[in-house]
């Protein structure tokens, strides 16, 4: 019959393979990306796509999303990922750590491989057990805008390297951080928040910075151990609401490290050290706190300076050899005077003695002066006036009367030139006439007036007191005698100190220490607020700030208002006007931020900025930011739009936390589009600010990618599956039926004649 049958089944074994091999492959390809099945209740344990429950993560490049809540149900942890350059964007949803024990390594997330961000989950703990992320020797991970609670350890890393975590926020866990053996890693913008033992944990750690983190309510803020290297930098320590005892930074056996411009509040112990070495510990702010530096007998070639302390007690005096660290005096927020337009006056300060009288006074002058210049004036002109005279030379003038005669004499105190801190002592004594001047601590002179009659005291016109000028009378200066320098820490004591007294404040340096010789002390001007509240010395008169109009010849009060906003009106933007002498005071927690408006000034709007303790001068339509890292964690943006006749002038002022650009369309200039009174409204801004942010845009594309994939793939499955059922059909109906074929239809053989 020839041999076309025999071809016609290869062709069909063909077929059959072909169609084989087709499906064969559509599985491999569906098995490979790791897709969801057709119902989407499972996924593979590797590759990209969503999770739907706890898995182990071992291949290497992929990105997950996280669709729904998840609880680990007791396992050793909830995602293992063991590969690297991993991503999981939980997408706000819960990982959820039920049944964990106290010395379980897992519960939320496992870490061993490198590369692998975890962004945006919601780790919820057991009554502080378990793990909320632990990294086991991870390296380049990345954790960011994740929230942890109630665990035993929120972030562990253990020999962690290269790492960043950042905008997490971590609470009510016994311990918010560890690390241990590990190096190289960033901490940043992140919230620590009501842990009950320590909020970080550095040990045997180095090159680690912390930078710009809130801790609020912690047993121990952050705590190091045999570590260094570290840069701990402009973080919130705060207590809130809280009870108990709670330390704020403590240093131990770490060495090395810097501690710059922290603002820590409401301690019980505000920065320790302890058996610790070589640190430079600058620009912090430690208010409010018990206890102020801690230092231990041992800690030594530490450096200490420009840091603003206001607490109970600031420095642990008794437990400390002074000589074995440095302290520079050059602490923040002296009042900075630039002899033409600025000077203090308390018009009536009744309660200072004219019978027993010591004042300290710190200085420094930045430039040279050839006249004469007024440090302090009391009780009115002629009577007594600190004052320097020339380029270097300092002096008291001291005037003693009986109320029919009266004598004179011009003291020396020292002399220096040098732009250093120094202290001023003066102490006049009724007892026997005596005067006697301090320079940084030593005894300068001694001077004894002739009268030696005991009626005689201190001339006494009237009860004004003025810093930084000369009295013309009780409430305007004699405008040529303006100081042009700086001043800090003035106190006035109805007592006469000696010479070891005034050597204990110099060695002190300019620390507002509360518990430092304050027997007789009836004033008191620290010059760090505006407004000074009652503190444990009483209630002492505070300086209004004072500008000179040369066009009036005489002094004039400024505005007292204030402007009162919160932190919330500066994040979305404010924006109103201020009047000369007008405050825009912020409200941060327990502490304020102040920017005074001045006046104008050579066309320039004059602002105090108080922290970080600055003039500035800004012309109309300018923007600019002014850096306050050195004190709080934020930066301002400040823009000037309208100056009126009167001199009010318009601002705009926005908080900012993270790195901005200034953008302006073609044409356009800087300014305020809405409109509002004096005092303000927030408002848009006159400028466009742009920051980074961390998105899962491209987690997101990646998936819309891989599931137009899958389709395909399944197109390519449901083809291969139809071709085999057709084939397989067809077979069996030949197989039923197609034997008789050949008795119906017979063979045509070409080699025989028709029957017909």
């Amino acid at each position: 019959m020839g041999k076309r049958p025999e071809r016609r089944e290869d062709k069909r074994l063909i077929n059959y393979i072909i169609a084989f091999f087709i499906l064969i492959m559509a599985l491999l390809a569906f098995w490979y990306f790791g897709l969801k099945d057709i119902t989407g209740k499972s996924i593979s344990e590797e590759g990209t796509g969503y999770l739907t429950s706890c898995a182990s993560l071992s291949n290497s490049g992929y990105g997950y999303i996280l669709s729904n809540d998840v609880d680990s149900g007791g396992s050793d942890g909830c995602f293992h990922i063991l590969g690297e350059n991993v991503v999981i964007d939980c997408g706000g949803r819960k990982i959820i750590m039920s049944g964990n024990g106290q010395d379980s390594a897992g519960g939320g997330i496992y870490i061993k491989g490198e590369n692998v961000s975890i962004k945006n989950c919601f780790i919820q703990g057991n009554t502080n057990t378990g793990y909320g992320v632990y990294l086991d020797g991870a390296k380049r991970a990345l954790l960011t805008n994740n929230f942890v609670n109630n665990t035993k350890v929120g972030i562990y890393g253990k020999a962690t390297n290269d790492s960043n975590f950042i905008f997490n926020h971590i609470s009510n866990s016994r311990e918010a951080v560890i690390l241990f053996d590990s190096s190289r890693a960033i901490f940043k913008d992140g919230f620590i928040l009501q842990n009950s033992e320590y909020g970080m944990s550095l040990n045997n750690s180095r090159e680690l910075t912390i930078i710009n983190n809130s801790f609020d309510c912690n047993r121990r803020s952050i705590y190091s151990y045999s570590s260094s290297q570290l840069d701990i930098n402009s973080n919130s320590l705060s207590v809130s609401s809280c009870n108990g005892e709670f330390e704020g930074i403590i240093l131990d056996y770490t060495n090395q490290s810097r501690v710059l411009s922290n603002l820590i509040t409401g301690q019980a112990r505000a920065l320790s050290l302890r058996n610790s070495f070589n640190n430079e510990l600058a620009s912090n702010q430690l208010i409010n706190n018990s206890l102020g530096f801690i230092l231990d007998l041992v800690s030594g070639g530490n450096t200490f300076q420009s840091n603003s302390l206001h607490n109970y007690f600031d420095l642990n005096v008794s437990s400390v050899s002074l000589g074995g660290n440095n302290f520079n005096n050059n602490y923040l927020y002296s009042l900075s005077l630039q002899g033409q337009n600025k000077y203090g006056n308390n018009p009536e300060l009744s309660r200072v003695s004219e019978e027993s009288l010591s004042i300290s006074v710190w200085t420094r002058k930045e430039h040279s002066s050839t006249g004469k210049e007024a440090i302090l004036n009391l009780f009115g002109r002629g009577s007594f006036l600190i004052y320097q005279e020339g380029r270097n030379n300092y002096f008291v003038l001291i005037n003693i009367s009986n109320g029919t005669s009266n004598e004179f004499a011009h003291i020396p105190i020292g002399q220096f030139n040098d732009g250093n801190w120094h202290n001023l002592g003066v102490v006049y004594n009724k007892t026997n006439h005596s005067v006697q001047t301090y320079l940084d601590g030593i005894l300068n002179s001694t001077f004894f007036f002739s009268a030696g009659n005991a009626n005689y005291s201190l001339m006494k016109i009237d009860n004004s007191l003025f810093i930084g000028a000369e009295a013309k009378n009780r409430t305007y200066p004699v405008n040529n005698t303006l100081f042009g320098g700086l001043l800090d820490e003035i106190r006035i004591y109805n007592s006469s100190l000696n010479a070891s007294e005034f050597n204990k404040i110099f060695t002190a340096g300019r620390i507002a220490n509360s518990s430092f010789i304050s027997q007789g002390l009836v004033a008191w001007y620290t010059f760090d607020k505006e407004q000074r509240g009652a503190n444990n010395l009483g209630d002492f008169n505070t300086l209004s700030i004072r500008i000179y109009r040369n066009t009036l010849n005489e002094g004039e009060y400024l505005a007292l208002s204030v402007v009162d906003v919160t932190v919330d009106d500066l994040t979305e933007g404010y924006s109103g006007y201020l009047l000369e002498g007008q405050e825009l005071r912020v409200i941060y927690g327990n502490n304020n931020y102040y920017l005074l408006y001045v006046g104008m000034e050579n066309n320039q709007a004059l602002l105090f900025a108080n922290p970080p303790g600055s003039e500035i001068k800004i012309s109309l339509g300018e923007s600019r930011k002014i850096d306050l890292n050195n004190d709080y964690v934020y930066d301002l943006i400040l823009n000037f739009s309208e100056l009126r006749n009167d001199s009010t002038i318009k601002i705009y002022v926005k908080l900012i936390s993270e790195p901005f650009s200034i953008q302006m369309m073609p044409g356009e200039s800087l300014y305020y589009a809405g409109d509002s009174g004096v005092g303000g409204a927030r408002g848009e801004s006159p400028v466009n600010l742009t920051s980074g942010q961390n998105s899962s845009d491209s987690i997101v594309r990646k998936n819309q990618i891989t599931e137009f994939i899958s389709i395909f793939i399944l197109i390519i499955i449901i083809l291969a599956i139809i071709i085999v059922g057709v084939l397989i059909g067809y077979e069996i109906y030949r197989s039923t039926n197609g034997s008789n074929l050949s008795k119906k239809f017979p063979s045509y053989d070409s080699h025989q004649k028709d029957s017909f």
